[in-house]
């Protein structure tokens, strides 16, 4: 007990050594604050979608529907909102409504689990604690890890799972059974996290790495005297209890997303939009992402011409570790020489002769960017590089001369990762581009929210050019807009649209797109005021967002009463004189349900792209609900998915026990059923009568 209470006391050292020691490198970010993470798709995606994440979910109900961007979307459908993250819903219960500052230190939190889960990986690997620090730091302090954390959050939090799945996965191999211990339970937790933090890029990259990494231990860990067939089998029922559990924390978010993308575009920002399924880019477009011959030498240099963070550079410093690490016995350096080559492939792309295959190879050309495998990469050189220095701190006999070495080679590195790396930290907090100046409450905003007061939720904000205001800021004021900021959208709005672009287009009328915020004049629409330079329009035309379908005279026997918006629906009164059809200007989307007096009916189905339902004569209340089919069965999955991780958490003996209960139950049902059975045969058989 007191061996247990020891090392678990020195890992929560550890685990607070990996957060100061990341505080300080970020110390910018933390005090005094001059920096931040939340900048560029930081800004306008993450900052707005945290804020209805926290809203919804601490009044404790599922954010399932976003109605303030576009004509509504389902929030979690869009994999970038991670909406079932367990993490970002566990802080914004503790923390409230998040802040900037609440944001980076969220980050933050994760660079440190990040660091910690390295060190653990190479303590597992037979590193010594303080080598394991550096290796940790190399990790997640630089490359692309750390330009992903600023670049886009929600992908920077699923890669650093990736050292805490191996772990897990080799403790959970290493044990009695290696299908049933709570080690490969973890494993699978952890892997599902990486998809429910917000991106299917890490999860595919880490399911990739975990894979190869128990090819790599059924041969390193293989146990004398089986046969391969037996340690083949082991490793395959680890692998298929990972595959499990995460499948059952990731269901909820699988089936949303499916379901979302098999009606909407991806990457609508290219000149042809790709069906969501069609999960593969142009070659023209993936070969944008990658890197060339002379980006290899940023290794040294630090300087690549390749977007969206393709860098080498992991310092000189750990780049001389590394090479020391080399030189270290085992097979461990050689499967890490040789992921490495396979990753600078993939990253090649079409500047080898391979490039076609990484083009063509399941699952990896599933991610835009093949520059974003790098990660893995920077992975094995840290495990090199951590090696390397417990090699040279080998040769040092007395303790205090390895910490001080330790010191002395950690400071160094840190001092270049801040000087020549790519900054990890975006601009200043006073630059426009950051959360802190581009979400001001500016006197625009505020005429807008008033505006929406009057007619709450009944029309919505165009932005020409769209970046005027942030296009996800109604997640955060009190207003709606036409377009939003993320790489899909549905195909139905999106084809809408795109019919006509012009600020006289039908489609923006049938949106409700009633206000419009530019940049230069324009004669066709009517003129509110201006802010700062930007000027404010008004488009009579545009339609509420309900409203009664048919002739002018038929909608004037109608009239709409007041309209109270919920979190996943929204309730109105009506009044008519004869049968009308209203018609709501929302996504005619499966899983929205619609009572009128409380009593369910069906929704028009021949509008292609808004809802529509027809009430009857006199005075009604309309209920119009969003309850998607995979949310039930998601939160059972994971409820499953919590009494699988206690099941394999169990020891043996409990095991048998259980087993001991379920056979002995199950008799006795057998031996009751029998019983019965035996009493209707006898009940049933004829009486034979005398003779």
């Amino acid at each position: 007990m007191n061996s247990l209470l020891r090392r678990v006391t020195s890992e929560a050292a550890m685990a607070l050594l990996c957060l100061a020691l990341t505080f300080i490198f970020f110390h910018s970010a933390v005090f005094p604050r001059t920096k931040t993470f939340l900048y560029g798709d930081n800004m306008l995606q993450y900052y707005p979608w945290m804020h209805k994440l926290a809203d919804d979910w601490r009044a404790l109900a599922p954010p399932l529907w976003d109605f303030s961007v576009e004509a509504g979307f389902p929030f979690p459908g869009e994999w970038n909102t991670a909406a079932f993250y367990p993490i970002n819903i566990l802080y914004v219960w503790l923390t409230g409504i998040p802040t900037p500052v609440k944001l980076d230190l969220l980050i933050l939190f994760h660079f440190a689990a990040a660091m910690w889960g390295m060190s653990l990986f190479l303590r597992q690997r037979g590193v010594e604690r303080w080598p394991s620090l550096f290796g940790g730091a190399v990790f997640c302090w630089i490359g692309p890890v750390a330009f992903r954390a600023s670049g886009q959050a929600n992908i920077f939090v699923g890669l650093i799972y990736l050292p805490w799945i191996l772990y897990f996965f080799e403790l959970g191999l290493a044990a009695k059974n290696a299908w049933r211990n709570s080690w490969t339970g973890l494993a699978g937790l952890t892997l599902a996290l990486s998809l429910l933090a917000g991106h299917p890029q890490p999860f595919i990259h880490n399911s990739l790495m975990l894979g190869l990494f128990a090819v790599f231990l059924l041969v390193e860990k293989r146990t004398p005297g089986l046969s391969w067939t037996i340690n083949l089998w082991r490793a395959a029922s680890a692998l298929l209890t990972v595959a499990v559990i995460a499948f059952l924390f990731a269901y909820i978010q699988l089936a949303s997303s499916h379901e979302y993308f098999a009606r909407a575009y991806r990457w609508v920002g290219l000149a042809n939009p790709v069906k969501g399924l069609q999960t593969v880019v142009p070659l023209e477009v993936y070969n944008r992402y990658s890197l060339s011959f002379p980006d290899l030498f940023s290794v040294i240099t630090g300087r690549s011409g390749a977007l969206d963070g393709g860098t080498l550079y992991i310092t000189i410093t750990a780049l001389i570790c590394a090479c020391l690490g080399l030189g270290v016995p085992g097979t461990w350096r050689w499967f890490v020489l040789t992921i490495t080559g396979f990753i600078l492939l993939v990253a090649l792309v079409g500047n080898t002769p391979f490039g076609w295959l990484a083009y063509r190879l399941p699952l990896l050309n599933m991610v835009r960017e093949p520059v974003r495998i790098l990660y893995l990469y920077q992975f094995c050189f840290a495990a090199l590089a951590a090696s390397g220095l417990q090699m040279a701190l080998n040769g040092i006999p007395r303790r205090s001369g390895r910490f001080t070495i330790f010191v002395i080679v950690m400071s160094i590195f840190a001092c270049e990762a801040r000087q020549n790396g790519f900054p990890s930290l975006g601009p200043s907090t006073n630059s426009p581009l950051t959360v802190d100046q581009a979400y001001r409450k500016t006197p625009l905003i505020t005429f807008l929210e008033e505006r929406n007061r009057e007619d709450p939720g009944m029309y919505r904000v165009l932005a020409r050019p769209k970046d005027l205001i942030p296009p996800n800021s109604g997640d955060i004021f009190r207003l709606s807009t036409v377009l939003g900021y993320r790489s899909s959208m549905l195909i139905a709005y999106f084809d809408l649209l795109n019919r006509d672009w012009s600020f006289s287009s039908q489609a923006f009328d049938q949106v409700g797109a009633r206000y419009v915020v530019t940049d230069k004049p324009s004669g066709d629409l009517t003129f509110l005021s201006s802010f700062n330079g930007l000027l404010l329009y008004e488009r009579p035309a545009a339609r509420p967002v309900f409203r009664w379908s048919g002739s002018p005279d038929q909608a004037a026997a109608g009239t709409i009463g007041l309209v109270k918006w919920q979190r996943n629906g929204v309730n109105l009164e009506v009044a008519t004189n004869q049968p009308l059809k209203l018609t709501f200007a929302e996504t005619n989307y499966p899983g929205w349900h619609v009572r009128i007096n409380g009593v369910a009916t069906a929704i028009d189905s021949p509008w292609p792209h808004f809802m529509s339902v027809t009430v009857p004569s006199g005075t009604s209340t309309v209920q119009w609900s969003y309850h998607p089919w995979w949310l039930v069965p998601g939160m059972c999955c994971w409820l499953i998915g919590m009494l699988f991780l206690l099941f394999t958490a169990l020891p043996d003996r409990w095991h048998q026990l259980l087993t001991w209960k379920l056979r002995s139950q199950l008799g006795s049902f057998h031996n009751l059923f029998a019983r019965h059975h035996a009493r209707l045969s006898r009940a049933g058989k004829p009486t034979q009568s005398p003779r």
